[in-house]
């Protein structure tokens, strides 16, 4: 991995720990594996198709 990658590996474990954290906040529980891939795979820029092949 190249120093790019790992940045924006890094940014995206804070994108689903943020989201976590204000979902928790709101609803009283963590995200779910399927919240998880969803956000993991916007980031991506993935489609719905490519986020559940994740």
């Amino acid at each position: 991995m190249n120093n790019q990658e790992i940045e924006s590996a890094n940014i995206k474990e804070k994108v689903v720990e943020v989201a976590d954290v204000v979902v928790c906040a709101f609803t009283n529980r963590h995200l779910k594996d399927v919240e998880i891939a969803i956000i993991e795979g916007s980031c991506h820029n993935w489609n719905y198709e490519q986020i559940a092949q994740y």
